[in-house]
């Protein structure tokens, strides 16, 4: 079983349940003490105070069963083998356009947004899915950066900046150029995602998120104002 603490339970078994609204080890709902709200609990301790025994345990038992994510923010990789190489992770200097942060962002948003077997539907992040989709996509427009770019993807990209650029531009015409810079991008996601080398799978992901968002019929209005008034002198 492993190490436990006294008065584990309080927590384990007691409170998450209540929050999460599902028993930690058996496949039972129960009624939730803030069904229309999303509280935070924060543990605070001291070094050796137990922190890492109380995750290990709300991790085993609801691994799959609820959206959950964890990070190690002290092991390379964020704990996470597959990403141990990340430039950034120790002494070498991260890539231009990421930072452990943005890398942060992209697992926990993956994470999160795999449907698990007991909820029918993940959260989305639709300000956030945009936001790392131009951290990922953004280049230097000083000719040597712009270069490492296919051609597909350029001639896309020069579409679309065309029909964004008019005074009235014609909404089908504007939707069509951006399925196809889309559709660039992802065939050649591996050569343009130079700034974040070994998360192909949580960059396409997230691509994926974003071109649901501004393709939709009714695209998140809320997440593309939030975004352009932040955004508006790029």
């Amino acid at each position: 079983m492993g190490e436990r603490l006294y008065g584990q339970e309080a927590l384990t078994d007691g409170l998450v349940p209540r929050l999460v609204g599902l028993e930690r080890l058996r496949d039972r709902r129960i009624a939730q003490e803030f069904p229309g709200a999303r509280p935070v609990v924060e543990v605070s301790a001291g070094r050796a105070g137990g922190k890492t025994v109380l995750l290990d345990a709300l991790y085993a038992g609801y691994n799959g069963r609820v959206p959950l994510a964890r990070a190690d923010l002290a092991a390379s990789g964020f704990g996470e083998s597959g990403l141990s190489g990340l430039p950034g992770g120790g002494s070498e200097p991260p890539p231009r356009n990421a930072s452990p942060v943005t890398q942060l962002l992209y697992l926990l948003s993956y994470k999160l947004g795999l449907r698990p077997r007991r909820f029918t539907q993940a959260p989305a992040f639709p300000r956030l899915a945009l936001g790392l989709l131009v951290v990922t996509t953004w280049r230097p427009g000083t000719g040597e950066e712009t270069e490492v770019a296919p051609a597909q993807l350029r001639t896309a990209e020069a579409r679309l900046r065309e029909v964004i650029r008019e005074d009235s531009p014609d909404a089908r015409r504007r939707r069509e150029l951006l399925r196809q810079w889309f559709d660039a991008l992802s065939a050649n996601l591996p050569v343009v995602l130079t700034v974040l080398p070994g998360m192909d799978a949580i960059a396409q992901a997230t691509l994926a998120t974003a071109r649901d968002q501004l393709l939709a019929a009714r695209p998140d209005r809320g997440a593309l104002r939030w975004w352009g008034a932040r955004l508006g002198r790029f």
